[in-house]
């Protein structure tokens, strides 16, 4: 009576109204562990924890009197990454973002919520918010680069989607051609596309531009 179940409900924790949500649940979402800087569960006690937990709704969760403990944060923070890897596969970019959003906030340890936001900034047109949210990111987990995340990790079979979005980042950063956020942006969508070569001009351009190679360096040496 005293778990962190009860003491959630307690302080007032909803469900998300993620897609197909379902007790909680959100059945369109899908659990990813591309390189964060904890240990996760694995997948399937992931859905476990998800499905027994219900995650708190957006308000309660943005509030910070309504934090979980240090040791639920991870979980919590990982239940919105979920819902809003579901609304990403549903293009419903602004959604996603929210709940990516609001997973960064539930604790500052779950890199991927960082990344994630990153991908529905950048698709949302958002440039310069996509390339803080990565930076955030790649403080916590400075070893993205090496992960096995993939961009169809987001898009799924979308790849139409996908190329609409990273030619429409390709022609941002050739009008903008002294902006290092929308070159970093680029290179960071072409790598985890498989691309890492076509990606290397982009993350040279940023470096060179920003007169830093500090959040590049790890993609140059990864692959």
């Amino acid at each position: 009576m005293f778990g962190p179940g009860p003491i959630l409900r307690m302080m007032g924790f909803g469900q998300d109204a993620g897609p197909n949500n379902v007790g909680g649940v959100d059945n369109g979402g899908r659990n990813f562990n591309a390189g964060n800087a904890v240990n996760i569960a694995p997948a399937n006690a992931q859905a476990n924890t998800v499905k027994n937990n219900p995650a708190p709704s957006l308000a309660a969760a943005n509030d910070p009197a309504n934090r979980p403990p240090p040791g639920r944060a991870a979980s919590v923070a990982w239940k919105f990454i979920t819902f809003g890897d579901g609304y990403f596969a549903k293009k419903q970019y602004i959604n996603a973002s929210e709940r990516y959003r609001t997973a960064s906030r539930q604790t500052n340890t779950v890199a991927d919520a960082w990344f994630r936001q990153g991908f529905a900034l950048a698709a949302l047109g958002k440039y310069e918010q996509a390339a803080k949210a990565f930076r955030h990111g790649l403080e916590i987990n400075p070893d993205w680069a090496t992960s096995d995340f993939h961009l169809n990790d987001l898009y799924g079979t979308e790849d139409e989607e996908k190329k609409t979005k990273i030619d429409a980042m390709e022609a941002a950063a050739a009008s903008q051609a002294n902006d290092p956020d929308v070159a970093f942006v680029v290179g960071v969508h072409l790598y985890f596309d498989g691309q890492p070569d076509k990606a290397a001009p982009f993350f040279r351009k940023a470096a060179q531009i920003s007169g830093n190679d500090a959040d590049v360096k790890g993609f140059a040496t990864a692959k």
